[in-house]
């Protein structure tokens, strides 16, 4: 039978093997030459004396296209004859184009033994002559041959001649036909055929064997270059050496900065905004500074910068516009109000704007006219409140540029972050690759993969623990996995968010960064622990254990609502923000006791006196019918990010509020008579505490003594010293102590309640850092600075050399921003002096420090007794890094959760600096093919440092919860689970598809665990003179097993619906449509019911979505819908969306295995 395909009997690849097996030589012509085709056929072409391969050109779209597009005759005659001429100059170019797809389809195969020695064949058949292999000048070579020429036979030869190429799919397809063909004059026309084509066609097979042996297949390919492609792969985009359109001026940024101005001009390019979050002491106002110039350059039509940071700040902000010639209008958040809600007036049948506060800026009324924004401190947006809603308003009116900046980006979790990025990232329209589209939607997912991390860390503490007690205890049970896909706030940040820690800044720069041509100094911390007896400041108020007694009794019943909260109520929604909130407030107010406790006599008995009165003011209130918990304060405890000083300020205003504004709950909605009795309980244990703490006089204070013996010391005397506090009354009791009615003037305090004098004192504090030389110093030199965290946000204060922390460190993050006020760019101090109070009492005697840690923490969890989680980043216990502190006297690192963030922006700097000081190696890295692997001794990620203590997790057992706590401890995990870095006996593989990358590590069960980029990276981080080691003997399978997880997760994220938000709200406002519809017999009537269905089935500002959702609580249908959904589109001027804006089905996209290294 003389018709071929992959039906027939025999079928193509079958007879093809055939007559190769008979055959000496072989002449094959296709438009597609892959390996995996190749392949099917090596052993046959593999015996042959000579095969000659001619493949057509690069893709171009064939003349029957050309004709159905162009409809015109002459155009198709200049095609033709354009491809007739092919001149000396573009064959190189023709040549490299057919070697790199065959190189291409090499990297594509499945990485097999197979595919191994399909390659190998071919390069052998290569190398030695017996194949040689050109690429056709001309058009696309649309003819598929296959000449197979006999010895000693009767007939010359036989061919297949048809439509299939030499690949799998030509071979197996359906769709393929193919004849055969024999015959002397018919193989003799072939030969003459092919004979021209190969005549007028480019030899390819040197290149070709130089590219084969280069492939994954063949090459002993150095770890470093696996590590160069893995960085290249993942972070190149950001790499970018583009100038700067305005030349910096006088030299005056670090090159290091400059290169993030680089990366923000190129993020508010292409996102429209861009996020600053170095860590403290980086430069970020002189990059926000010169990001805003460079804008003001490059926009000169968007209007004067528009500044807004802490009232605080103000001045320093107003120099910096000075400085850089900015122009810029600085306002201070506090100022900043919404515009009235819009409201729908019943007469006109429109809506109309709202009253906006009384005090205030509407930014969009007053500001219309400027241009780009700079939100300094940036992290004061991160709740939802009428702040954030007047600048978000202001920033949806028009196209404004947007730069963030904090070292604080994130409190309580991921959703703080995505308040703050949908400043200036729409919820859909962001243009960035991650599943789900909703971003809002997609932070509440990595929210819940957070979660379920520190879950899953738990249950190994509790697993190890079960471990070592398996007779006395029932085994843990591992937590659920979210039923959501896994979402990591990296995809979002990378592309929009600069993270970059000091290391990193001194590992990537090292001796290059410079300031006016003076190195870059970074000063050496010296940390201090300055003791004393925190039993002996409350010794006249009774033996310390019965006041740690009296504290573990205070069970806070008046911040605990939802424990009343009779049952038929629970389930409306005016109370969901009590139930989720739970206990959470009350522990607050416990950590808040522990606290002043520690801090000072003074706090605490303010403290006290606080809780007493807000005690008695909630009773009475609960007697006169209402329950004074305002709507700010419950959303504030179900979620919202505060500290405990700023929840108990709130809580007593809306106490003050009484009944009115909605600021209550009716009381028969509780069970008040238990709640009553519980509040007396609680009332008689804080009355009976003050009692006992109120005659405690200064001279009890042995906290105070050691106080004056530190400042007392020589070399604390001859410099300058700031003393932090996180509370107001304990920086007033210090003053009053250490200058009695003021009369020393080189002692000052800084606080709330003189926050007008700061920008006086810190520039009398830290003259030589913030007084311009044409200025007179406003008053005498300060040396001695007593002042709460209000400083510690975004001040210069590096003159001084000196800090002291008052409070005991339960968590690093004040102390980083502490540190962060003097140790700053620029500094003429080597060290850093930083002490730290630290209370012992009598039953630590004789103990080692790290045991009287111990026992803070134990305490810590015993008076608190609720999952650490609920509380902030500045209130949650952080033991590791109060073991560095205090133990190992070590500035901790930023535990904030953005490491793989810092880990992105390491990658883009390190890939920077290579592309402009190595363009060598940075040509070899961008030459590198896909498919590339190798394999060397595996250095362990995360090893500590020299002299540092490990400390792992392990459970104490606390009642209500198991909070897990760092410990001394050995105990390591046999088996690499979730979220584990990769070890050991595991391959690196990384797979891409499109924009989306896939990162696993597996081992010889060939499971793929999913890890993330930055752990990647770090796992295969080596040295150019690093070794290569023997692959692992599975490498193939552990590559394609991680292969085959990819595929079915890209093609999960390709299935899954991308819904727009409020769709309860769209769907009943599209069945009352339809209603309307059908009971419309009028044709115009029902074109403007289809048109506003499909305005209110598009994308829709939220202040839209909010009305949609106004409307179906209010249930409005038929004509009153309709004129309400009429008045919504004017008012918003929302418009019929185009069928052809909306996204086709996204193309299928091949994946690209792209590169593996095994750790051995």
């Amino acid at each position: 039978m003389n018709i071929l395909h992959a039906s027939t009997d025999p079928d193509l690849l079958t007879r093809l093997r055939e007559m190769l097996d008979s055959s000496a030589s072989a002449d094959i012509a296709v438009g597609y030459f892959f390996i995996s085709g190749f392949g099917a056929v090596s052993d046959e072409l593999s015996r042959l004396e000579k095969v000659r391969i001619l493949v057509g050109r690069a893709d171009r779209p064939v003349l029957e296209a050309v004709a159905a597009g162009l409809q015109q005759p002459d155009a198709l005659r200049a095609r033709l004859e354009g491809d007739a001429l092919v001149q000396r100059r573009e064959r190189p170019a023709i040549a490299r184009d057919a070697v790199e797809r065959i190189a291409d389809g090499v990297a594509l195969l499945p990485q097999t033994k197979d595919s191994e020695h399909a390659v190998a064949a071919l390069r052998e058949m290569v190398a030695s002559g017996r194949a040689e292999v050109r690429a056709y000048r001309r058009s696309p070579l649309h003819a598929k041959a296959y000449l197979c020429w006999y010895d000693d036979h009767a007939e010359p030869g036989a061919a297949v001649v048809g439509s299939s190429n030499l690949t799998l799919a030509g071979f197996s397809g359906n769709t393929e036909l193919n004849v055969r063909v024999t015959g002397d004059a018919e193989m003799a026309a072939l030969r003459e055929w092919f004979g021209a084509l190969w005549e007028d066609s480019e030899d390819i097979s040197e290149e070709l064997r130089v590219k084969l042996e280069l492939s994954w297949a063949l090459a002993e390919t150095p770890p470093y270059h696996v590590y160069l492609k893995a960085l290249y792969e993942l972070y190149h985009s950001g790499a970018g050496a583009e100038e700067l359109p305005l030349p910096p001026r006088d030299e005056e940024l670090a090159n290091f900065q400059l290169d993030a101005v680089r990366r923000g001009l190129a993020m508010i390019d292409m996102h429209g905004g861009c996020y600053v979050g170095d860590v403290v002491g980086l430069g970020k106002t002189f990059i926000g500074a010169e990001l805003l110039r460079q804008l003001q350059f490059s926009y000169p039509h968007d209007g004067r910068p528009l500044i807004l940071c802490p009232a605080g700040l103000i001045p320093m902000w107003r120099a910096f516009s000075q400085r850089f010639n900015l122009d810029a209008e600085v306002i201070s958040h506090s100022m900043i109000v919404p515009a009235g809600e819009p409201e729908f007036d019943d007469e006109l049948g429109r809506y109309i704007d709202g009253e906006a506060p009384p005090r205030g800026i509407v930014l969009a009324q007053q500001y219309s006219h400027l241009g780009p924004v700079l939100v300094d401190e940036a992290h004061n947006f991160r709740n939802r409140n009428l702040r954030s809603e007047g600048l978000r308003e202001y920033l949806e009116t028009g196209d404004h540029k947007v730069v963030l900046l904090s070292a604080t980006p994130q409190n309580l979790g991921p959703m703080d972050i995505y308040r703050q990025l949908s400043l200036f990232l729409d919820d859909t329209e962001h243009g960035l690759p991650i599943e789900p589209l909703n971003l809002e939607a997609y932070f509440s997912n990595a929210q819940k993969w957070i979660e379920y991390r520190v879950a899953f860390e738990n249950y190994r503490v509790e697993h190890e623990a079960w471990l070592r007690n398996r007779p006395t205890r029932t085994p843990p049970v591992p937590p659920p996995e979210p039923t959501v896909p896994r979402a990591d706030i990296e995809q979002v940040l990378g592309p929009v968010f600069m993270r970059r820690r000091r290391r990193d800044i001194e590992d990537l720069y090292r001796d290059t960064a410079t300031i006016n041509g003076e190195p870059v100094r970074f000063p050496e911390a010296a940390l201090e622990n300055v003791e004393y007896r925190l039993d002996r400041v409350y010794a006249r108020a009774g033996a310390f254990e019965e006041i740690t007694a009296a504290l573990e009794a205070h069970k806070a019943w008046r911040y605990q609502p939802s424990e009343y909260l009779a049952d038929e109520f629970r389930e409306r929604p005016e109370y969901r923000g009590l139930l989720r909130a739970r206990d959470r407030t009350a522990g607050l107010m416990r950590v808040l006791l522990l606290k002043r406790l520690e801090s000072s006599v003074a706090a605490f008995r303010s403290t006290l006196g606080s809780l007493i009165q807000s005690n008695r003011n909630f009773r009475e209130s609960l007697e006169s019918g209402f329950v004074p918990v305002g709507a700010t304060a419950t959303r504030m405890l179900a979620g919202q990010g505060f500290d405990a000083d700023e929840l108990l300020e709130i809580l007593q205003q809306e106490e003050a509020q009484g009944s009115g504004s909605g600021a209550a709950y009716p009381a028969e909605h509780f069970d008040t008579d238990r709640w009553t009795v519980q509040l007396d309980e609680d009332h008689e244990v804080l009355q009976g505490l003050a009692d006992r703490v109120r005659d405690i006089a200064p001279a009890d204070d042995d906290k105070m003594r050691a106080l004056r013996a530190f400042l007392d010391r020589p070399e604390v005397r001859s410099g300058k010293v700031l003393i932090f506090s996180e509370a107001e009354t304990t920086i007033d009791y210090l003053y009053e102590q250490l200058s009695p009615g003021g009369q020393d003037p080189e002692i000052a305090r800084l606080s709330g309640s003189n926050r007008g004098e700061a920008e006086s004192i810190i520039t009398r504090f830290s003259p030589r850092s913030n007084l311009s030389a044409d200025r007179p110093l406003p008053g005498s030199e300060i040396r001695l600075l007593l002042a709460t965290d209000l400083v510690s946000e975004g001040q210069n204060l590096q003159d001084c050399a000196r800090v002291l922390n008052y409070d005991l460190h339960w968590n690093p993050v004040r102390l980083i921003q502490r540190f962060g006020r003097v140790d700053r760019i620029g500094t003429e101090h080597d060290v850093i002096d930083l002490h730290s109070m630290w209370p012992d009492t009598d039953v630590d005697a004789g103990l080692e420090l790290t045991d009287r840690l111990n026992r803070r923490i134990q305490s810590f969890h015993d008076l608190i007794g609720l999952d650490n989680r609920l509380l902030s980043d500045t209130e949650r216990l952080n033991a590791r890094a109060m073991y560095r502190i205090y133990t190992e006297r070590r500035m901790p690192e930023a535990d904030d959760g953005l490491d793989e963030v810092a880990a992105h922006q390491r990658a883009v700097a390190q890939l920077q600096r290579i592309r402009e000081d190595a363009p060598g190696l940075w040509e070899t890295i961008t030459a590198l093919p896909d498919g590339i692997r190798s394999a060397f001794v595996a250095t362990s990620a995360g090893q500590p440092e020299a002299g540092e203590t490990v400390y792992v997790q392990d459970v104490m057992p606390i009642e209500g919860s198991q909070p897990p706590l760092l410990s001394p401890s050995s105990i390591t995990s046999a088996e690499p689970a979730a979220f584990d870095d990769p070890v050991a006996g595991e391959t690196l593989v990384l797979l891409a598809a499109g924009e989306i990358r896939g990162c696993y590590a597996v081992g010889d069960k060939l499971a793929p665990r999913a890890i993330t980029p930055a752990q990647l990276v770090a796992a295969a981080q080596c040295q150019p003179e690093t070794p290569a080691q023997p692959l692992p003997g599975s490498t193939n399978e552990r590559v394609m097993a991680a292969f085959s997880a990819f595929q079915r997760e890209f093609g999960q994220r390709l299935g899954r619906a991308r819904r727009p938000r409020n769709t309860r709200a769209r769907r009943y406002v599209s069945r009352q449509l339809r209603a309307v519809r059908e009971a419309s017999d009028d044709p115009a009537e029902i074109r403007r019911l289809d048109a506003l269905s499909r305005v209110f089935n598009g994308d829709l500002p939220p202040q839209v979505e909010s009305a949609l959702g106004e409307i179906r609580n209010l249930q409005l249908e038929g004509q009153v819908l309709r004129i309400r959904l009429e008045a919504l589109r004017e008012r918003f001027r929302l418009s019929v969306p185009d069928d052809a804006e909306r996204d086709p089905t996204p193309d299928p996209e091949a994946i690209r295995i792209v590169c593996s290294d095994g750790l051995v």
